[in-house]
């Protein structure tokens, strides 16, 4: 489909930028360009939360970590996401759920990182 297409020429690239060792850059593109995908298709959320857990695996990176916690962060302000928990419910089109590995919030809330640890407690603040 065509939406298919559009999430296929920027998705992958936003996901490496928000994974990259650049707090700025994670920091600018949650800030700046991240809702509005999610704005102008909901579901694009569902998709980008799919991939980026999809290579969320202990040993868990900081980055993706980081990655994982800003995406949140941003639904979480746009109201198209439920409770944070094991099973995190994406609203838009249809409802979808995504399941989050054990641990990941309390990963993010020790990590070594200050940005991380900072936005995972933004993010809890919000919940």
């Amino acid at each position: 489909s065509s939406i298919d297409e559009w999430k296929g020429y920027w998705q992958s690239h936003v996901i490496s930028a928000l994974q990259g060792t650049d707090d700025g850059l994670r920091r600018n593109v949650a800030q700046y360009m991240l809702h509005i995908p999610f704005e102008i298709e909901t579901n694009s959320l569902f998709d980008m939360l799919s991939s980026i857990l999809q290579d969320l695996h202990p040993p868990f990176s900081t980055e993706k970590v980081a990655s994982l916690i800003v995406v949140l962060k941003v639904a979480k302000d746009l109201n198209l996401v439920g409770q944070l928990g094991s099973e995190i419910e994406c609203f838009g089109g249809t409802k979808k759920v995504v399941c989050v590995p054990p641990h990941i919030f309390e990963t993010a809330v020790t990590s070594s990182k200050e940005a991380v640890r900072i936005d995972m407690l933004e993010l809890l603040c919000i919940n």
